[in-house]
């Protein structure tokens, strides 16, 4: 029985197709960017692969070759996402388990819900991005030359998601752990506790 999804959400830049620890990407479409980092890196894990051990140097490198500057969130930006956030899972009636933004992704710990796990990412990133145009605070107005609302919206957000089912009790206990440890001190009021 699944007792929730753990979803992981990057920004543009975050995380590479071709990233060494390995990807969600079967292929990687960026000419400069398979010079350099090589292909796709598609993994197969169900447990994170941020923590193993890779040439940071390579990683680093390849993200020089993206076409656009990573995205990164100022604080302002951060509570406006994890505020959007809130109101749609409560709209949805899902219940959140764990949720953290940090400056280049989200986090977030969900019960089984009605909505395929993709539609729900895909309505996750189209409300920060409305949530962050309403306030005139999305990351790339602050660069030059984005001007125009959709080519700064469709470069806020990488493609896809990381998204993993969890069916036992010690797994959604140790993915919320996982997920407070970056930063214990963030709390939203759609956050439940998991019993």
């Amino acid at each position: 029985m699944i007792l929730g999804f753990h979803i992981t959400l990057s920004c543009y830049g975050h995380w590479l197709p071709n990233d060494p620890r390995g990807s969600g990407s079967r292929f990687v479409w960026g000419q400069k960017l398979y010079k350099v980092g090589g292909k796709a890196t598609k993994t197969e894990s169900r447990q994170s692969v941020a923590h193993a051990e890779h040439d940071v140097c390579l990683r680093l490198a390849a993200k020089e070759k993206l076409k656009f500057p990573p995205v990164q969130f100022s604080e302002p930006e951060i509570v406006i996402v994890g505020a959007a956030f809130g109101m749609l899972l409560r709209e949805k009636s899902i219940v959140t388990f764990a949720c953290v933004v940090v400056p280049d992704h989200a986090h977030l710990l969900v019960g089984p819900m009605e909505t395929s796990v993709d539609e729900i990412v895909i309505q996750l990133k189209e409300t920060a991005v409305v949530a962050l145009l309403d306030k005139d605070e999305h990351p790339r107005a602050r660069l030059a030359g984005y001007d125009e609302p959709l080519e700064a919206a469709a470069s806020l957000w990488s493609v896809g998601c990381w998204k993993v089912y969890i069916d036992n009790r010690d797994r959604m206990l140790a993915t919320i752990a996982y997920i407070e440890r970056h930063r214990a001190s963030q709390r939203w009021d759609f956050v439940v506790p998991y019993k």
